[in-house]
């Protein structure tokens, strides 16, 4: 499953106080290489992981490329508020998953309330963010990789039907 193959560094806005120097903004492949390597880590010894899925609500059909200014803003927020361990990818058009590690789904959920609201604030950045739809699940054991994406981008989508500005879970679906 190829995802898309934008790849950008993001840059720290200065005028937040930064957790982590720079998100990286992974190509899809990368995304793919280091998903499947954690569930294949979680699957041996425990533990948990969950995939956000980050639509920015542009509120028109816009092709973002991983370089647009607004993904990388966005991907700028996410980096200053997340941990080093979480993973961030451009996965399509405006669409972004985030790979919260050692995460379970109630934490997640409390990571995308965090992300949601700082988007909607506009992140300390001067000019303002689109807001964003966010879909929150967790890794069940023994489920494919595809599986959990699917159910990240169902759960984005119908936090964007409801409004968009939204999260959604997977038990939202």
């Amino acid at each position: 499953m190829m995802l898309h193959a934008d790849v950008v560094s993001a840059t720290p806005c200065p005028e937040l106080a930064p957790r982590q120097a720079a998100a990286t903004l992974h190509r899809p492949h990368e995304l793919e290489r280091r998903l499947r390597g954690e569930i294949a880590r979680v699957s041996r010894h425990g533990g948990s992981l969950s995939l956000i899925a980050l639509g920015l609500d542009t509120g028109e059909a816009v092709e973002c490329a991983a370089t647009d200014p607004v993904v990388t803003e966005a991907v700028a927020v996410i980096g200053t508020n997340s941990r080093a361990s979480d993973v961030v990818g451009h996965w399509k058009a405006c669409h972004l998953l985030i790979m919260a590690v050692a995460t379970d789904l109630t934490e997640a959920v409390g990571f995308a309330v965090k992300l949601r609201r700082l988007m909607a604030e506009g992140g300390g950045l001067p000019r303002a963010l689109p807001t964003a739809s966010l879909g929150v699940a967790e890794y069940r054991p023994g489920e494919a990789m595809e599986q959990l994406v699917a159910r990240a981008d169902a759960a984005m989508r119908v936090a964007s039907r409801r409004g968009g500005n939204r999260i959604a879970t997977e038990r939202d679906q």
